[in-house]
């Protein structure tokens, strides 16, 4: 494998330090610098994770070791986590910017002999308590690898990603390095809602590779124009069309959105359904991979369709095509971190829709958080 010397300097430091964070934008070869350090220090003295299980699939995939959720990991039960200690193991975290202060403590307290977290800095901050992967980075610089060098820096999306990160100017729409990026001004909620659904009624669109993403779910029972659940409710009528939708269909996208250790399935894991029985039990193929999985009925009131996601529950997974709807109504949920995560799930391209002053104030509003672990460090 080939690595740039700032690549190899993380790898050494990763092999060296019993705590180390690398991090960088999108496109500078993180998952890379993993792949390194497993051939470094070897497969069977690592345990690799990531928040996801999606993320967790892609570094399985890129190093050809297993790799699991962080709940997995740790024997997440339900109501307590069974794992011992780690003993002479490294623990590897991808996208560790996504864990929370409650996970981090149950890593940290079972003393593994290295610990490795990986991420962007500029992605969305937990969802849960704390930001310790923003926390480290901030107050502990001598621990960081900082990765700047972009190997998609000619690319459309990943220049318009970085210009975000940056606060440079943002380019308009473009078709560079076999990517697409593009700004596109549709109007309020619902005539972007609209446009969207007209977009995607294409053979040119691929529900399993390719997603539309917004930053509010709504609500199921009266869904609003440009949110989760009514562009839910109005793409799955393009994608598998059918006369009940009541209930789910063999070639539903489906999300989890709850653990369930008995059956491996992890909340924010998606996939396809292939078959419904007589008693409301789905089978589905998921998008980490592997054999299909049961989902009993009675775990069906813990999902929704993922014809379209929030921002958050696309955290941690790559697209081929990425349509984002961004618009004023919205105005309180837009920051820098959203609308930065929202781009880089895109490969291929890039469309965000709706009001340019909306995505242009998005961009601006950089809020912080206050955390334990910052008044600790500052202490």
């Amino acid at each position: 494998m080939n690595f740039s010397d700032e690549q190899i300097s993380a790898i050494s430091q990763c092999t060296r330090d019993g705590l180390r964070i690398v991090t960088g934008g999108a496109g500078t070869g993180k998952t890379h610098v993993i792949r390194g350090i497993v051939e470094e220090l070897g497969g069977g003295c690592i345990e690799l994770c990531a928040p996801t299980g999606k993320a967790a699939a892609r570094i399985r995939e890129v190093t050809g070791q297993e790799a699991a959720t962080i709940h997995r990991m740790l024997g997440w039960r339900g109501e307590f986590f069974t794992r011992k200690p780690f003993g002479n193991k490294t623990v590897i975290m991808d996208e560790a910017s996504m864990c929370d202060a409650t996970l981090m403590a149950e890593i940290v307290k079972r003393k593994p002999w290295r610990l490795i977290l990986v991420g962007d800095s500029a992605q969305l901050r937990p969802v849960g308590k704390g930001a310790p992967f923003h926390d480290l980075i901030e107050y502990c610089p001598d621990r960081v690898s900082q990765l700047t060098h972009c190997f998609r820096s000619t690319a459309a999306i990943a220049k318009a990603a970085l210009a975000v990160r940056d606060g440079k100017h943002v380019p308009g729409n473009s078709e560079s390095g076999g990517e697409k990026w593009n700004l596109i001004n549709t109007g309020t909620a619902a005539k972007t809602h609209s446009a969207i659904v007209k977009w995607v009624d294409s053979d040119r669109w691929d529900w399993e590779k390719d997603i539309v993403i917004c930053p509010r779910n709504g609500e199921k029972e009266e869904p609003d124009a440009l949110t989760v659940a009514g562009l839910n409710e109005s793409l799955v009528r393009i994608a598998n069309p059918r006369d009940d939708y009541s209930t789910y269909a063999p070639g539903d996208r489906v999300i989890n959105l709850k653990n369930h250790t008995a059956i491996d399935v992890w909340n924010g894991d998606t996939g396809t359904v292939q078959a419904v029985d007589i008693s409301g039990n789905v089978w589905v193929q998921m998008d980490r991979g592997g054999d299909q999985v049961l989902w009993p009925k009675s775990m069906i009131h813990d999902t929704q369709l993922a014809y379209a996601l929030t921002v958050h529950k696309s955290q941690g997974s790559e697209f081929r095509n990425v349509i984002f709807g961004c618009v004023k109504r919205d105005s309180r949920l837009l920051t820098k971190s959203l609308v930065y995560t929202a781009i880089t799930r895109a490969r291929k391209a890039c469309a965000v829709a709706g009001e340019y002053a909306a995505f242009f104030q998005g961009i601006t509003n950089n809020p912080t958080k206050t955390t334990v672990l910052q008044a600790l460090l500052k202490g």
